[in-house]
């Protein structure tokens, strides 16, 4: 599991707070992604990741790959953030299982996994990413909650 997901996530896990477990995962790669794609704190959600991998001029556009590929990262991205994250933001959602709760670190830790690479491959780098802790790049402290992840 992606270091930044296990710390922000773990105890709430083992206390039964899947639903809350399941938002900060996904707010962990909400926040990567806006880091990594150089966007504002105002873009968020599935509007962040829209054009963060969107397919003609996304920062995470892969020019190499064809269209088809490039639209279904975007709705990857997006699909996670409109279906993990966006309902617990809005309502009180109930999720009870572990099992899915555990799946859904899993598929956090993925989506944060292939945000590095795209970072990576986007700055020419193909061994180091930078994430943020918590928090928003806007914050003035963002600088000092930046974990450097090998």
């Amino acid at each position: 599991m992606h270091p930044a997901i296990r710390e922000d996530v773990w105890a709430l896990y083992h206390r039964g707070k899947f639903d809350t477990d399941v938002f900060e995962a996904m707010k962990a790669v909400e926040v990567a992604v806006r880091y990594a794609a150089k966007r504002p704190a105002k873009d968020v959600g599935t509007t962040l990741t829209r054009k963060a991998f969107d397919s003609h001029n996304g920062p995470f556009a892969d020019m190499n790959a064809d269209q088809a590929e490039r639209d279904a990262r975007a709705h990857l991205f997006s699909g996670a953030i409109g279906s993990y994250k966006k309902p617990h933001s809005h309502r009180n959602v109930v999720l009870d299982d572990p099992e899915e709760a555990s799946c859904s670190q899993i598929n956090c830790s993925v989506l944060s996994m292939r945000a590095r690479r795209e970072h990576a491959a986007a700055s020419g780098r193909t061994n180091r990413f930078a994430i943020v802790i918590g928090g928003s790049l806007s914050d003035a402290s963002a600088s000092r909650k930046l974990t450097s992840l090998t």
